[in-house]
């Protein structure tokens, strides 16, 4: 039996930049965190992401900046990108910067 607490948080990051195009970048998150029984802290059990409309090479470095969608981002080149700022999109996607 397994004695830990774990919560799973799926959410969305959308960085609005000044000019350009496209004026969003976004990371899509999914989290699962464990708090073992007795124990003092909390753990990072597993996690799944993609990014859209993210400069890679900035990304690459831990940096933010716009870049563009690519119809490669995992569901085919006829997706809207604007699903990828969906919250409930699947996370089972390869993001484009693969």
């Amino acid at each position: 039996m397994d004695s830990s607490l774990r919560i799973t948080t799926n959410f969305m990051w959308v960085y609005a930049f000044q000019g350009g195009y496209p004026r969003i970048a976004a990371v899509h998150d999914e989290i699962v965190w464990t708090f073992p029984k007795g124990a003092k802290g909390i753990y990072l059990g597993d996690s799944t992401s993609y990014m859209a409309w993210m400069d890679c090479a900035a990304a690459r470095k831990g940096l933010l900046r716009p870049g563009s969608y690519t119809a490669d981002a995992g569901s085919g080149p006829t997706e809207d990108p604007n699903t990828m700022l969906d919250p409930g999109h699947g996370l089972d996607i390869k993001d484009n910067c693969a």
